[in-house]
């Protein structure tokens, strides 16, 4: 059998399986280092299939590392799980509905993402097992990539540093090899603390907490106008003080995350905010104190995997829908902003023809089309944890088209669309096609040469250092 149908067949004929774990993780929507269940699920069906698992790993009760086999080359595969807050949706409903009530929803994929990480874990273990091949394949259990960065205090505390090279995805509108770099980012807490008092008769004796922090947040929107294009500013108060506006608030508390294309402008613009929050509290006689949250570093691409994973994406057989299954969620077209196309993610680099294919694949439902591969170190608009995998192992991402054309990211119209036939296909291709790169990797050793002399280059010398206090633990806000 080769290897492209061994493959298929080690994934196909476990297909219910993975199915059924992906909705139970979607049925059961956790916030992040809240996934219990959903660690739970994976970490049983890992031990049910012949893995060494370390569970609560780096501080994180729903962190865990799952291992098979004892010899070099030592592949990782990434899993998320994690749920976002306020998403709650009923299944299938193309209109904005909660009747169960859920307080959070899978409005980024995750539960297909960790699940067909697990089904790429599984076949590549049955792969050295059945083949008496020299590896190991490593299931990396990654908690609250959404405000956490659990990725992140896992490379701190040395989680990753004995692999060669790890392989994820992530679920999306269109397939194809996430290209480039992302933003690096840091979240600071600023909480301001001054003095009550009735503000109506003695006003002169109070020193507004609030004040302070309106006055930073003004200077924040004025910062914008005088920092890199590419870098941002985002933050959101989560205590104004109280409810009563005739009493002067004596304790304020922001949330800041600073993102720009590279950790070191990061610092450097955090810096400055910084200087904001100490400036407000001079001119308002209030205190104020910083605490940090969590970081997260900039993608190190990897063009070498980046090559491997395009050429297994047109080498597995794309899914194969039906019209019914196709036009499922047609209805919730209705609900999408216009404009939401592709020309904004990550695909200027295509030809005019390759870009009006894509848009219009975007309008006309599921995409069966894979996104012509071209390395790029430009950064996409977002943030994410695996960046700081990719800083101490080369490191590859794909994106497969869980959701219709044109679908908003972090939407209840993912949510909806979490357990259909278009969501359980894409996982399942997503994690064919990953189990056959890890294969690849594992047989060729001057690939993965290759991939890690270029991880060496584009390190240029340098080591990683987490910027993450050592004294500092993972929570999420």
């Amino acid at each position: 059998m080769n290897r492209k149908d061994f493959v298929t067949k080690e994934i196909d004929q476990r297909e219910h399986h993975f199915c059924y774990i992906s909705d139970y993780i979607w049925d059961n929507p956790e916030l992040g280092f809240k996934e219990e269940k959903a660690s739970r699920i994976l970490v049983q069906a890992l031990k049910t299939e012949e893995f060494q698992v370390t569970e609560g790993v780096s501080n994180m009760k729903t962190a865990f590392v799952a291992s098979y086999g004892d010899k070099r080359p030592i592949i990782g595969i990434l899993g998320e799980y994690d749920a976002l807050s306020n998403l709650g949706q009923d299944y299938g409903v193309t209109y904005q509905s909660n009747l169960s009530g859920k307080k959070a929803g899978h409005g980024c994929g995750h539960h297909l993402l960790g699940t067909g990480s697990f089904a790429a874990a599984v076949a590549v273990k049955e792969y050295i097992k059945k083949n008496n091949v020299a590896g190991t394949i490593k299931y990396y259990g990654c908690p609250a990539e959404e405000g956490g960065s659990g990725k992140a205090f896992m490379v701190r505390d040395g989680i990753f540093d004995d692999i060669d090279c790890a392989i994820t995805w992530h679920p999306g509108t269109e397939n194809g090899v996430i290209s480039g770099s992302s933003l690096a980012n840091i979240e600071i807490e600023y909480s301001f603390k001054g003095k009550s008092a009735h503000a109506a008769s003695n006003p002169h004796v109070g020193r507004s907490a609030l004040d302070a922090l309106e006055l930073m947040n003004v200077g924040a929107n004025f910062l914008r106008e005088h920092m890199i294009q590419e870098a941002r500013i985002h933050y959101s108060i989560i205590d104004a003080g109280g409810v009563s506006p005739n009493v002067v608030q004596s304790f304020t508390k922001a949330l800041y995350l600073v993102r720009a294309p590279k950790i070191s402008q990061v610092e450097k613009l955090c810096r400055r905010v910084d200087k904001l929050a100490e400036g407000a509290a001079i001119m308002t006689e209030n205190k104020v104190e910083k605490r940090f949250v969590k970081a997260c570093m900039e993608v190190l691409p990897n063009d070498v995997l980046g090559k491997l994973l395009d050429e297994k994406m047109r080498e597995i057989p794309i899914p194969i829908f039906s019209e019914a299954e196709s036009g499922e969620f047609d209805r919730l077209k209705e609900s999408f902003i216009d404009g939401n196309d592709l020309v904004d993610r990550g695909v200027a680099h295509l030809t005019e023809e390759e870009r009006r294919k894509i848009v219009k694949l975007r309008k006309s439902g599921v995409s069966d089309y894979i996104v012509p591969y071209h390395f790029t170190e430009h950064s996409m608009a977002g943030s994410t944890d695996v960046g700081d995998v990719s800083q101490v192992c080369p490191t590859v991402q794909i994106r497969a088209a869980t959701w219709i054309a044109g679908t908003p990211n972090h939407s209840w119209q993912i949510v909806c669309q979490g357990k259909g036939t278009i969501a359980h296909k894409y996982m399942l291709y997503a994690g064919k096609v990953m189990t056959a790169a890890a294969i690849e990797l594992i047989e060729n050793s001057d690939l993965l040469k290759r991939a890690k002399e270029e991880f060496l280059t584009r390190r240029n010398g340098t080591r990683f250092e987490s910027v993450i206090p050592k004294e500092i633990m993972p929570t999420n806000n």
